[in-house]
């Protein structure tokens, strides 16, 4: 398990298994999460992670469903939000890209 709150466990697993993320809408100086819902959330990190250079969008049992980084932001903007979009608001087990 991992040592961190909010970290995902990675360990080969194609989609990554999160624990201790907040349960309700959360802004700090780490973390911003939006809970959603269907109960989805969005995850951005903060500090050394500048908020928005990583979004995960977390499925309500803990799994990601989908992650983009800054580079990708950076090439095709309206790509990426349409797909955050579109992941984060699907029925959490059958998102749509």
């Amino acid at each position: 398990m991992p040592k961190t709150p909010h970290e995902k466990i990675l360990e080969g697993d194609e989609n990554p298994t999160w624990f201790d993320l907040p349960e309700e809408s959360t802004v700090t100086d780490d973390w911003t999460v939006l809970v959603l819902d269907n109960g989805c959330r969005i995850v951005s990190f903060g500090r050394e992670r500048l908020a928005g250079a990583e979004v995960h969008v977390v499925g309500p049992d803990d799994v990601e469903l989908a992650m983009w980084e800054m580079t990708e932001w950076a090439e095709d903007p309206e790509f990426v939000m349409g797909a955050i979009l579109r992941v984060a608001a699907s029925p959490w087990n059958q998102p749509t890209f």
